[in-house]
């Protein structure tokens, strides 16, 4: 215990899943993806929750045995086990305990928690720095993730793009050899190096099934330490949900989506369809709260957290995210890029005004002269300009790597996540 203390909160949170969670837990915490009586979406329910009273990682420990509760058969709690095992993406290691009850571990479970590799998950996680994220100044930092152009080792990447070919053969002029395409909620681990032409050899899981191949590695990211990554896959699993774009407001079920995140900001009878009500500072709070941001204060305005971010850097705060000039920093994926909307507004004018017109995106992909954002309430090209969704945008580097100045963009906010040696600040 006294050696995990400086890692560590908590070392055995216990997560009894039964038949839960059910739909007052839901309706309760106001969380999006949830299904009911799923033990993984349990967990992450419970870790929400304990993530408002601690700051480092936690150690769960999870219900499998059998016969306390009426009806709760071995047959069940293997089969939970098991949904628990392929679900609950951030296990990094399993603590077991029986005092020797013959009701405590069979056969069938011993398979599946040997076929799970947790080895394995721990072994990247480890090397990604989320055991000591929440303090990394206290631990030894890893050195500067590579860029895109130049990727070449073996390691857990994701897709930096949309319909990304995946080939059983590394050539980009042979429209026979492709496999599938991917997105950005595909996870891939690379194989090997770099090939000359840029491919690069990789395995991604298609149909629950791994699946080896070549990917042109220009467009896959490496995977970012536990916070920063949260933040990416929860604006992705928006995304997702709403069809990858094709999903308009005013249509269900996306417009109980949107009833989600208005709700998470104490306006419960708002949906998509109060249109003249713009839901983008809703959906950028939902999903940040949701990656477990408790640093920052979420509002229905963009500029309350814009404001906030800037004063974090004046005050000298260490909160979720730091707000820079668009010419002082570079951006990285987990970042947010601010722009003013209406009327114009400037750094200094954020400074010292929370209340006015903007907009704010999350970055999920950045390239040699590029940049991709995820954002809500954003314009739907499949709706002909009658909707909008949750969509991506694509906005332009500079040669010097910093944005362009266009669009309105005035500022962007640094994730402070990431470590700060890590963090492509100029000043």
């Amino acid at each position: 215990m006294t050696a995990l203390d400086q890692y560590v909160d908590y070392f055995a949170p216990q997560v009894y899943w039964f038949w839960y969670p059910d739909q007052r837990m839901i309706t309760q915490t106001g969380l999006g993806n949830i299904q009911k009586k799923s033990p993984a979406d349990y967990a992450k329910l419970c870790l929400h929750h304990w993530r408002l009273a601690v700051t480092k990682p936690l150690v769960l420990t999870g219900q499998a045995y059998w016969g306390e509760a009426k009806h709760w058969t071995r047959s069940i709690s293997e089969r939970k086990l098991k949904q628990f095992l392929a679900d609950f993406d951030e296990i990094v290691g399993l603590n077991w305990w029986s005092f020797a009850d013959p009701r405590a571990m069979t056969s069938g479970m011993i398979a599946a928690i040997r076929n799970a590799h947790i080895d394995q998950k721990f072994a990247a996680q480890h090397s990604n720095g989320t055991l000591s994220e929440a303090d990394t100044s206290a631990q030894p930092q890893s050195e500067p993730t590579a860029g895109l152009s130049t990727l070449s080792d073996s390691g857990t990447h994701w897709v930096a793009a949309e319909e990304l070919f995946f080939r059983d053969s590394p050539n980009g002029d042979d429209n026979e050899n492709i496999i599938t395409a991917l997105d950005y909620d595909a996870k891939i681990e690379t194989i090997g190096s770099k090939l000359p032409n840029g491919y690069i050899k990789a395995k991604a899981m298609i149909d629950n099934v791994w699946n080896e191949g070549y990917l042109f590695s220009d467009y896959l990211r490496p995977e970012e330490n536990g916070m920063v990554e949260r933040a990416i896959q929860e604006a992705v699993s928006e995304w997702i949900r709403f069809d990858k774009g094709a999903g308009v407001e005013y249509r269900e079920p996306y417009s109980s989506y949107i009833n989600e995140m208005w709700t998470a900001r104490g306006y419960p009878n708002l949906t998509g369809q109060d249109r003249e009500w713009f839901w983008s500072a809703a959906f950028i709070s939902f999903v940040l709260e949701n990656a477990g941001y408790l640093r920052t204060n979420f509002d229905i305005r963009h500029s309350t957290y814009i404001h906030e971010s800037i004063q974090n850097r004046v005050l000298g705060r260490q909160r979720d995210f730091i707000g820079y000039r668009i010419e002082e920093a570079e951006p990285q994926v987990g970042d947010i890029l601010c722009q003013w909307r209406v009327e114009e507004k400037t750094y200094e004018d954020a400074e010292v005004q929370s209340k006015f017109s903007s907009h704010t995106d999350i970055v999920i992909a950045v390239r040699d002269r590029s940049v991709v954002t995820l954002g809500g309430n954003v314009v739907n090209a499949h709706s002909m300009g009658k909707g909008v969704t949750v969509e991506t945008k694509i906005w332009r580097r500079a040669t010097s790597g910093l944005m362009v100045d266009e669009r309105r963009l005035f500022a962007i906010m640094k994730n402070q996540h990431r470590p700060r040696d890590e963090q492509k600040v100029l000043v």
